[in-house]
């Protein structure tokens, strides 16, 4: 029963077929009419579905008419339950009942009543399939097997295709135009592979194929942690629901040396859920560029990069009893990276480097959850993360270079605790304890030099959360949250040791407010607190990228977190053949980190005030029946002031826009068109992308056996613009005026060919 939500879902993928208006021919079969509980009247286009007992599939279905009236079909005879639902609505489950056609084959349900939904219910658009864009009161929700082009790909080629969201040159991820966002996988920290508090979509060795959807929660609650000023980014895997063995198979080759795997299996019976998940990437990447400066001196680079990954995710779900249920995780990641040819070539030198990376991560996972009888719930939960990673790299020139390396190791523990109670249908309350445990040891080994960096840190938050109705169509949600960080960065270098605290209090409150106009509309408010906590390398003073074309970066042990105030208002309208959002939203920043860019190096300093204001809209659009089209944009600019540079007062805007057309062929298959336009980024020493950036993508993808196979065909970056450009103006130290424009392509144009196998027992949700 608590798969409700998801049942719901899978009723769209019977629809087809059904039209808009139920068809009430005949009374005949089980009836029933759906209305609502407040004030009695009847509830049109509700999706009435009957549920099978024995392996919770859909048996028949029906969208209510004008008087909320339904009709289902005369089915097999076996046991049933009821399930309804509606846009902005609770749904309706009802018990399990015999049927049997022979003996008493029409059976009336009678009317049936649906309560309007509070805080966190769905808003779910009325489709003939799961949808690809969903809304609910906090959050926006992208369903990732509807989007053909990430078919068999990787996280990467998922984070580039979720709206709002943009992926960097090396993988990092951007909400808004920044990449102060959190990522998390099923609401815990991504934290495998990633060295930096922000991962990049190649630190989250995870399969498209395993994704079931995308969560962008721009106005988190105090419950979730505050890193992430712009927001979190969810990313929620699929889970097998149904009783027995199955699993899926995967497998993406592509036309520029990349090969993906991927595998899962997934073993339930009354008590226990076993579940694992295995992939390999082995990637070659080609990229070229070059830096100018002044129209005269030229840097020229190439490079040709060699990436294996091996993932293995093993988990159990045992059910104690009907309110008890513990679960156990470990996740295994290894990684090589090698430079199979780069290149640096200038007027006066030309390096040759040689780079090799490894890396092994590993994450346990324990967690304890119980419903008690009087509506409310504890979950307890322990996770220890551990990682290490070495890079080594020689270079030779006509200059002299030193060879260099280092060895990062990283240890994560958290522990959380958390209790839920539902007081009653208007008043639930949250609160619990969550603490963070990290010690990063960073070792450098040069020709000339060794060098130690470590930076421990221990965050102890407290929390609690309130959600209660104001009046009928008004909800609120409250919460504030404590944390207390206890943190220090110490360097030893040849003896010298400095050791600075960075411990600081700061008290994180959220509101949320929701006006549900109808079922089809309502608006929204949300208001959160975050925080920007100092990266690694924006704290370890010890230079990096000392032997390419690209600037020294020199971290600040001093550096402080900034925070940010949060605030959003947006309007959600679903109807029959569109749905639009519009989001407005507003940030105060406060000791704004800014890095401090000349010619030569780059660090980092808390200096000034900033901030950000922006819109957010998506409109979905159905032409034809077998013809949807979806619009997202996003633009924003932010200002600073108060910077102790004149280069580093000024402001930056943006936008990205992207269109997703999606076609079922009446033939079979399905035809999809993906486009993405960068809009020119103004920032404050110049522009990136000047004459903006448009890429092009297209898949088609086609269904056998019941849809146990699907085959798919992508070309991703059809027209190779797939490019970084930037032309900007720096004063060096000595007062001089330098013109640099910097081009970059990382990749190439890729066909691929990807197929994917469902077996055992296939749920049909």
């Amino acid at each position: 029963m608590n798969n409700k939500h998801m049942f719901f879902k899978l009723f769209f993928l019977l629809c087809v077929g059904f039209s808009q208006n139920a068809d009430m021919e005949s009374n005949s079969g089980i009836t029933g009419i759906v209305i609502q509980a407040d004030s009695k009247k009847p509830i049109q286009f509700a999706a009435a579905a009957l549920v099978r007992t024995q392996d919770e599939g859909i048996e028949s279905g029906k969208l209510t008419d004008e008087n909320g009236f339904f009709s289902l079909k005369v089915v097999p005879a076996g046991e049933y339950w009821l399930e309804v639902d509606f846009i902005g609505f609770l749904p309706f489950i009802g018990k399990p009942f015999q049927y049997d056609p022979s003996a008493n084959p029409d059976i009336d349900m009678g009317q049936i009543p649906l309560q309007l939904k509070a805080l966190e219910a769905d808003l779910i658009e009325v489709n003939a399939e799961r949808p690809l864009y969903e809304v609910t009161v906090d959050k926006k929700v992208y369903v990732i097997d509807q989007m053909k082009t990430t078919s068999g790909g990787t996280c990467c080629d998922v984070m580039k295709k979720v709206p709002s969201l943009d992926l960097g040159p090396n993988g990092e991820i951007s909400l808004r135009g920044s990449e102060n966002v959190a990522v998390l996988v099923n609401g815990k920290r991504a934290g495998i592979l990633g060295d930096e508090r922000k991962s990049c979509a190649v630190a989250v060795p995870i399969p498209a194929a395993m994704i079931d959807r995308v969560e962008i929660i721009t106005s988190p609650s105090a419950k979730y942690d505050p890193d992430g000023m712009t927001g979190i980014v969810n990313i929620i895997l699929k889970e097998g629901k149904v009783s027995g063995y199955n699993g899926e198979f995967s497998i993406n080759a592509g036309s520029t040396n990349k090969l993906n795997l991927g595998s899962t299996f997934n073993y339930r019976n009354n008590k226990l859920h076993l579940f694992s998940k295995f992939s390999t990437e082995m990637l070659e990447q080609r990229g070229n560029g070059y830096r100018v400066t002044n129209a005269e001196d030229r840097e020229d680079y190439r490079n040709v990069k060699d990436n294996e990954l091996y993932f293995i995710n093993l988990g159990s779900k045992y059910d104690i009893s009907d309110r008890m249920l513990f679960a156990s995780e470990a996740k295994f990641t290894r990684y090589y990276r090698n430079t199979l040819d780069s290149t640096y070539g200038s007027q006066t030198d030309t390096i040759y480097v040689d780079s090799q990376e490894d890396g092994f991560a590993q994450v346990y996972e324990l967690g304890l959850y119980t419903n008690f009888l009087n509506d409310s719930k504890l979950v307890l939960e322990l996770s220890y993360d551990g990682q290490v990673k070495d890079e080594n790299r020689d270079a030779v020139g006509t200059a002299s270079h030193d060879s260099s390396g280092y060895n990062l190791d990283l240890s994560k523990v958290i522990l959380r605790a958390d209790y839920y109670h539902n007081l009653s249908d208007n008043l639930q309350y949250e609160t619990g304890y969550k603490g963070r445990f990290n010690t990063h040891n960073k070792n450098y080994d040069t020709d000339n030099s060794t060098h130690v960096f470590q930076y421990n840190e221990n965050i102890h938050a407290l929390y609690g959360t309130v959600t209660f109705a104001l009046m009928e169509n008004l909800q609120s949600k409250a919460g504030l949250r404590f944390e207390k960080v206890l943190a220090d960065v110490s360097l030893d270098n040849t003896g010298t040791l400095i050791e600075t605290p960075n411990n600081y209090d700061h008290i994180y409150p959220s509101a949320h407010l929701a006006y549900i106009f109808s079922s089809y509309s309502n608006l929204k408010f949300g208001y959160s607190s975050r925080v920007n906590r100092p990266e690694l390398k924006m704290l370890d003073p010890f230079p990096k990228n000392q032997y390419t074309s690209e600037v020294d970066s020199v971290g600040n042990p001093d550096l402080k977190p900034e925070f940010v105030d949060a605030f959003e208002l947006s309007y959600a309208l679903t109807q029959d053949k569109y749905k639009t959002d519009l989001s407005l939203y507003h940030h105060n920043i406060k000791d704004v980190i800014l890095w401090d860019d000349d010619i030569d190096t780059v660090t980092f300093n808390n200096s000034g005030q900033g901030s950000l204001n922006g819109v957010d809209i998506m409109l979905k659009v159905s032409p034809l029946n077998i013809w949807d089209l979806t619009f997202t944009g996003n633009y924003y600019k932010s200002i600073i002031s108060g910077g102790t540079e004149d280069d580093q007062n000024g402001s930056t805007s943006g936008g990205i826009i992207r269109g997703i057309s999606m076609f079922k062929i009446p033939t079979g298959g399905d035809l999809e068109l993906s486009g993405t336009y960068q809009l020119p980024k103004e920032i404050i020493t110049g522009t990136v992308w000047p004459d903006g950036k448009f890429t092009l993508d297209m898949a088609y993808q086609i269904s056998f056996f019941d849809d146990r196979l699907k085959l798919t065909c992508k070309a991703i970056d059809i027209l190779d613009t797939d490019i970084y450009e930037q032309n900007i103006t720096e004063t060096a130290d000595d007062g001089v005026i330098h013109d640099i424009y910097s081009y970059r392509k990382y990749d190439q144009r890729t066909f691929y060919l990807t197929l994917q196998y469902k077996f055992g027992v296939v749920s049909t949700k």
